[in-house]
């Protein structure tokens, strides 16, 4: 047997991965790119993005700055191939530019989706696949303290792959993937029955898309970072979002979680305290990197709001809790230093509850329309593709009806559909953008 040693680590060796990350990010570096605080594979030169996955390169900005950047490339590396993104990491990328409306950006995993459900069924041959409105109706709760089994193989595949698509473009349905991962080395029948549901939904809605628009006023636009809980045994649920608003409108959902929490919450308000910290530790860092100004975080708990700006409460004992304290401490000088904002939003607006609970139908549809999750059938013939509204119809007489009928009367855009999302500057998706712009 013959020990050779090699010159150059073989693509597919563990350590291949990490050479080249290490010699792209060296090569940037060196012609005036700068990593983008808290990231590893996110770079900003000027008014443009560079994003780095593996061996895969997206960009966006100026069409000047963007051809600058693949000609150093093409000096150095050998390219495959430069031209409009239209499809990244296994994430369709449709870019519709129209000269009389908001331009949309729209994002599916179609055919990955379509695989992982072909997948399942052979791998679980027995099980019954039907469609579901609802990506899960027992949160399993009650399991948590069912008795330890070796994980599943087969479970543990199929939660992976449907993480992967929970983490790019679905949060509709992450938090499911959160409850069943934390399950699969306690996993019973009725886990199996909440994944098999899962699969269900995800076959009837296997070609929805993540919507992004271009917000109708630019001076508006800032990030917003959003942190929800629900106190449940025996640890909470944190469901937290990065968003680009304008005004009222969602215009491109950046990132999100729903994990469950590190702490034992005692109240609602603890709980929630331990979610917005969550929020920022996630989402800070590239809210920052989009430079739109000092980061809004909405929290639904007016005490948390409160104490956030004071950083010490009479009436709240758990506040004298050392991890809870140091938790309180972070958001309260962030605030106090003007690196954040801290604000009260409404139940019906908070986009993280999406990440916190088991929601029914109706509610699902409404997180769904606020986040700018869409079904292709859901979209107005009427218009051009990628620049459709929903058509919504709530049940006369709900508190549905009666939120979309005062934002009616009073000219507001909340309820009466998608709020939308669109390709912000400092978004790494795209390769090129229109000559001239500076914010596309």
């Amino acid at each position: 047997t013959a020990l050779v040693r090699m010159d150059r680590c073989l693509y597919g060796h563990p350590v291949a991965g990490h050479l080249w990350i290490k010699l792209c990010t060296d090569f940037l570096l060196s012609i005036g790119w700068e990593a983008v605080p808290g990231t590893s594979g996110l770079f900003r030169k000027s008014e443009s993005l560079v994003c780095v996955y593996v061996d895969d390169l997206a960009a966006s900005g100026p069409s000047g700055e963007l051809a600058e950047l693949w000609k150093g490339f093409g000096d150095r590396f050998e390219l495959r191939e430069v031209g409009d993104c239209t499809e990244f990491l296994g994430i369709n990328v449709r870019r519709t530019v129209h000269p009389e409306m908001s331009a949309t950006v729209a994002f599916d995993q179609k055919e990955y989706t379509q695989d992982l459900i072909k997948e399942f069924q052979t791998i679980y041959p027995e099980a019954k696949v039907h469609s579901a409105a609802t990506p899960m109706t027992d949160d399993l709760y009650a399991h948590a303290g069912d008795p330890p089994v070796d994980p599943d193989k087969r479970v543990l595949k199929v939660i992976g792959r449907v993480l992967w698509l929970a983490r790019c473009v679905r949060p509709d349905i992450a938090f499911a993937v959160s409850r069943l991962g934390s399950l699969a080395g306690r996993w019973s029948p009725k886990c199996m029955a909440q994944l098999t549901r899962l699969i269900g939904y995800l076959s009837s809605t296997a070609d929805q898309v993540l919507l992004y628009r271009e917000p109708p006023s630019w001076a508006k636009v800032i990030a917003e970072i959003y942190s929800d809980a629900s106190l449940v045994a025996p640890r909470s649920q944190t469901g937290t979002a990065l968003a680009v608003m304008s005004g009222s409108q969602t215009c491109a959902l950046l990132a999100w979680t729903s994990t469950r929490q590190g702490l034992t919450a005692d109240s609602t308000a603890a709980s929630e305290m331990i979610a917005a910290h969550s929020g920022i530790r996630e989402h800070l860092q590239l809210a920052l990197a989009l430079r739109l100004g000092s980061p809004r975080v909405r929290i639904d708990n007016s005490s948390v709001v409160s104490i956030s700006g004071t950083g010490h409460s009479k009436k709240l004992g758990w506040m004298e809790a050392k991890p809870i304290a140091l938790r309180l401490g972070v958001l309260h000088d962030l605030r106090q230093w003007g690196v954040l904002e801290v604000e009260h939003v409404g139940t019906n607006e908070q986009l993280g509850d999406i990440g916190t609970k088991a929601l029914d139908r109706v509610k699902l549809q409404e997180q769904c329309d606020l986040l700018g999750l869409f079904k292709p059938a859901d979209f107005n013939p009427g218009l051009p593709p990628g620049l459709s509204k929903r058509i919504v119809r709530p049940k006369a007489g709900s508190a549905r009806c009666r939120r979309a009928a005062v934002a009616r009367d009073h000219g507001s855009s909340r309820g009466s559909g998608p709020g939308g999302m669109y390709q912000p500057q400092g978004c790494s998706m795209y390769r090129d953008q229109p000559q001239g712009s500076s914010n596309w």
